[in-house]
């Protein structure tokens, strides 16, 4: 015999199936106890934003939600959103929006920039993370590293020359750091190429690189010279 359930709202029998009835996990025989259309004319009348708004005013008020409150503990105990989150069992981004929305964070000062030095607010989230006044100073920092500075130099190689920072390491390891053409130990070694094949001839110091480029990479033009410094010419 198949299952049957009264109802609690209209009184009527139906079958406990998924037709009359929708699924409840919580429930002893896992449905609700309403069936399908007293459920739906229930939510035609009360309405979504007035059932919001009524469990709303059923939930307790947090303390961080009270604004003489968190203004006391901030600006008065001068405790951070990371200990007064310890303090209220909740995230610290969650102390971080009442902050925001409250205003507090704009009466409390010290919020200085690492990088530029300029004060500045926090935004909504980060009140204890945020240590650069903008995406600026945060780029600046970032490219300041190490890992920040071989990722611009890697973007910049493969934009350029068609090569990674690690196909870049490998030519630098087998010229042991040194110019190919004066064989001076540089800390820094710049990429000569051919500008019509794109080809990567060595790696150069400043002083050999700048010198191609201002011969305009001519054989006859170099050949001339090492006899002009021969006394031959």
């Amino acid at each position: 015999m198949p299952k049957t359930k009264i109802c609690s709202k209209c009184g009527k029998e139906l079958l406990v199936t998924e037709e009359y009835f929708y699924i409840r996990k919580d429930s002893k025989d896992g449905f609700r106890n309403d069936c399908k259309e007293c459920y739906k004319k229930y939510y035609r009348r009360i309405g979504k934003k007035r059932y919001y708004e009524k469990n709303n005013k059923i939930k307790k008020e947090r303390k961080y939600q009270n604004r003489k409150w968190l203004k006391h503990q901030y600006i008065d105990l001068n405790k951070t959103a990371r200990e007064i989150s310890k303090q209220c069992k909740c995230n610290e981004n969650t102390i971080g929006i009442w902050l925001r929305k409250f205003k507090i964070i704009t009466e409390k000062e010290g919020y200085i920039c690492e990088m530029c030095g300029n004060p500045f607010i926090p935004h909504k989230k980060s009140v204890t993370t945020q240590k650069y006044c903008n995406r600026n100073c945060t780029r600046k920092h970032y490219y300041s590293t190490r890992r920040g500075s071989r990722s611009r130099k890697n973007s910049k190689l493969k934009r350029e020359y068609g090569i990674t920072i690690e196909e870049y390491d490998k030519i630098v390891r087998i010229q042991k750091k040194r110019c190919k053409i004066c064989g001076s130990e540089v800390e820094i070694l710049y990429i000569d190429h051919n500008h019509k094949t794109d080809e990567i001839r060595g790696l150069l110091c400043h002083n050999c690189n700048i010198s191609l480029g201002l011969l305009k990479d001519n054989p006859m033009i170099l050949y001339n010279c090492i006899k002009y410094l021969r006394r031959e010419l």
